[in-house]
């Protein structure tokens, strides 16, 4: 009952010296050190973005590197658009036909990835094996993190032998990277579906003719250089004669359904792709998880919650990764639903998330999300000396901070194609993911000092997410029940680690149903655990008989 007495004082604690003027102070530096550390983060992202503007090289450059061996390219035509690849023969000296190169851009539609489409260069031979892949461009909010993952050695190497007959299936016969699953998956059924509508157009016993070509003009791939050989505009000198019927015919009987339409070549169904993910250990993991956590927070489990957040913060965090970010809201923009059906765990945490809001508020905050779950551990470690609480008023103001974060994703996702700046707003990240950016641990260390200090800094004043889910959690149905005591008693408020309860109202959209406070109340008589008698003896301005206040929530 301590700090009861306090309520006439404006609800400050009695015995605590913490004077009004400082606290203000601490609470600017703090708010200070947030703004600059994340001013720090977009000024990096902005010179990040405008160094990675041009690629190393040009698709051009990359030709030999998806089609080796070949001694001469021609110029991209034809419809699709391809190169041409030549080999001259060492006893003959005649050029022979090798295959194509093409761009994915060119051959669409496309399948998207996390944040958008992947574009790459692809080799193809005249038995329909692919020769070699090179990553043009791509834009994933992972790259900002773990930097450019999918040109790491081994990514990219690892098609050059396929043939179109293979699944191209991560798990099966694709290696993928942690936690970037739904990219690399996007970008191996990409090759896969432009290579056979490639194989479609240029592959056929009609297509394949004995190819004539200027050897004048011809320019060697050790020299290639854009622009590149024009071919058929002068007479022919050299016969490039094709000997490959046979093999495409074999081809063709391996892979009927390049005889029809390009719909019927394309990937396997959603369906199809989720029923394969269900085998994966790892879904059923985070499905009992799941449900660990709705048991916890029906039963107000105290016990079971704190051994959510610890598995929360192991699985979904160090191990799996498969958390919500404010980019699968940004992805929803700038891909589709498609993200989502792409990937059974990230379908599975966001239905259980939207359902969850809508029905009860931000369990997802209080429960699954692995950096709030930090944040808790943290509040209960850090001794109560080191903690403060920010005055009323600044604390009222500073909540919108991350409602104002949350728009600069959402207007750079509708503006700016390939720019991304999450991984500057939410510093799990960093941690979950082991970041080798100085900045982004810069940020993250600001953040861990902030939450030290101010219990669930991150979570009040900063988290964009945490924004989304506050603007949706105003539709939820079922709320947090208020008694007549909370009128008086201001317990509740006090160890609310969000700062949510004002008096016997509640903030519904900055609470993350932690539970906190309902375990106060008894669960069977619905009644506060405080006897309104010992309450009145303890407070000033007790009303009277009749004219208590009418408790109500306030969303």
């Amino acid at each position: 009952m301590n700090g009861l007495a306090g309520l006439a004082n404006g609800g400050e604690k009695t015995g605590e010296i913490h004077p009004v003027n400082n606290l203000r102070s601490y609470s600017r530096v703090l708010l200070i050190a947030l703004c600059l550390s994340i001013l720090a983060g977009l000024l990096t992202f902005s010179t990040t973005t405008a160094s990675a503007a041009s690629p190393p090289k040009s698709e051009e450059d990359l030709l030999g590197d998806v089609m080796p061996g070949a001694d001469y390219f021609s110029h991209k035509r034809g419809e699709p658009p391809v190169y041409q690849a030549f080999l001259t023969d060492p006893d003959s000296g005649e050029v022979h036909l090798m295959g194509y190169v093409f761009r994915s851009s060119d051959v669409p539609p496309n399948v998207k990835g996390y944040a958008g489409t992947i574009d790459v260069l692809v080799g193809l031979d005249l038995t329909g094996t692919i020769t070699g892949v090179r990553v043009l461009r791509y834009s994933e909010p992972m790259k900002g993190i773990i930097g450019d993952f999918l040109r790491w050695t081994g990514v990219q190497e690892q098609f050059a032998g396929k043939s179109l007959t293979d699944n191209f299936r991560v798990g099966t016969d694709i290696d993928g990277i942690s936690r970037a699953t739904i990219t690399v998956s996007a970008m191996a059924r990409d090759i896969k579906n432009t290579s056979r509508r490639v194989a479609k157009a240029y592959l056929t016993p009609t297509e394949v003719q004995p190819t004539q070509i200027p050897a004048s003009t011809m320019t060697p791939a050790s020299e290639a250089s854009f622009p590149l050989t024009v071919l058929g505009n002068t007479e022919p000198t050299i016969r490039a004669d094709v000997e490959v019927a046979d093999d495409l015919s074999e081809l063709l009987a391996a892979l009927p359904t390049l005889d029809d339409s390009i719909n019927d070549i394309e990937d396997e169904t959603v369906l199809t792709r989720l029923r394969e993910q269900a085998a994966d250990i790892s879904v059923w993991i985070l499905i009992g998880l799941l449900l660990l956590a709705t048991y916890a927070f029906l039963k107000k489990c105290v016990r079971v919650r704190w051994l959510v957040l610890a598995t929360t913060i192991v699985f979904l965090g160090f191990f799996d990764g498969s958390f919500l970010s404010v980019s699968h809201v940004t992805g929803v923009i700038t891909v589709g639903t498609s993200l989502f059906t792409s990937d059974l765990k990230l379908l599975i945490i966001t239905s259980f998330v939207i359902i969850s809001t809508l029905f009860w508020g931000r369990v997802f905050c209080g429960y699954i999300c692995p950096f709030g779950a930090i944040q808790t551990f943290l509040a209960r470690f850090v001794p109560s000396r080191f903690q403060r609480e920010l005055p009323k008023s600044i604390h009222e103001r500073a909540q919108y901070i991350k409602y104002g974060l949350l728009l600069v994703p959402l207007i750079l996702a509708v503006t700016a194609e390939n720019a991304s700046t999450f991984h500057y707003l939410e510093p799990f990240g960093t941690i979950f993911f082991l970041t080798p950016s100085f900045w982004l641990w810069a940020i993250l260390v600001g953040v861990l000092i902030g939450s030290a200090v101010v219990p669930q800094f991150y979570c009040r004043y900063a988290c964009p997410l945490g924004a989304t889910l506050g603007l949706l959690s105003v539709l939820s149905i079922f709320r947090i029940r208020r008694v007549a005591q909370c009128g008086v008693c201001n317990l509740c408020e006090q160890k609310c680690p969000t700062g949510a309860i004002r008096g016997a109202e509640i903030q519904f959209r900055e609470c993350v149903r932690c539970g906190i406070c309902e375990s106060q109340l008894n669960s069977l008589k619905g009644s506060c655990r405080h006897d309104l008698e010992q309450i009145r003896t303890r407070l000033k301005n007790w009303p009277t008989a009749g004219s208590a206040p009418t408790i109500e929530s306030r969303s």
